[in-house]
């Protein structure tokens, strides 16, 4: 169980003692993919430091359509702390564990240890360049550089080269039309960036991928790196 709970970032950070009081508080937790873990309007009482799952914040608007807003992965953790406002909600994005713990047990255990402390402050810094830079790529950049930005994005906090990723979540990730993603799924596998089939996606070449992704993308990756330092 502790190598488990040592994919998340933040958990590295925390001595031994205080990691051990976490896993005997909390819940390893396994997730399914579209689960949702927070509906809009309800109040989070709980922490999910995620191991090998991928989360996202989304905004549900009234006719039932999604946008991400970001996401966090084993580098971070989401709760009441980046909830941006009571019309998102928090759902798995990618299939995988999750420790939950009471939001009081990590504010209290935070104040105690200034190491996990500064790499909690590290992520919430780059969480916030993720937000403001999503925003930006959304209004300004195409649906295929955003298809490559979350790709990207995802593989960074995946293991290994192959993503599961239908259409349908693309779409509703990206706040998108299906038909928009096929197009640019389409054009990314013409160019022998991507391999995708019956919900997996297989990037061969990440620095090929790269070269093709916005600056939206850099920043973020760019930021994220810094809070890992």
């Amino acid at each position: 169980m502790l190598s488990r709970a040592l994919h998340n970032q933040i958990l590295q950070a925390l001595p031994e003692t205080a990691l051990l009081r976490w896993l005997k508080n909390g819940n390893i937790e396994l997730l399914q993919a579209g689960q949702v873990l927070c509906a809009p309007r309800q109040r989070m009482l709980d922490m999910h430091f995620p191991l090998t799952a991928i989360l996202a914040w989304s905004n549900l608007l009234e006719d039932g359509t999604t946008t991400a807003i970001a996401m966090v992965g084993r580098e971070g953790a989401a709760g009441q702390h980046n909830m941006l406002d009571f019309s998102n909600h928090l759902m798995v994005q990618c299939a995988g564990q999750s420790l939950r713990l009471p939001a009081d047990l990590v504010r209290e255990t935070l104040h105690q240890h200034p190491a996990a402390r500064a790499r909690y402050a590290h992520f919430m810094r780059a969480f916030a360049t993720q937000v403001s830079q999503t925003a930006v790529c959304n209004r300004h950049h195409s649906l295929e550089r955003q298809l490559i930005r979350l790709l990207l994005f995802t593989l960074d906090r995946s293991i290994g080269d192959t993503l599961r990723m239908t259409q349908v979540q693309i779409a509703d990730m990206l706040g998108a039309r299906r038909e928009g993603v096929t197009t640019a799924a389409s054009l990314l596998q013409q160019r022998g960036l991507i391999r995708y089939s019956r919900g997996r996606i297989t990037i061969p070449d990440r620095q090929a991928l790269e070269q093709h992704a916005c600056e939206c993308c850099r920043l973020m990756t760019r930021a994220y790196g810094a809070a890992q330092t």
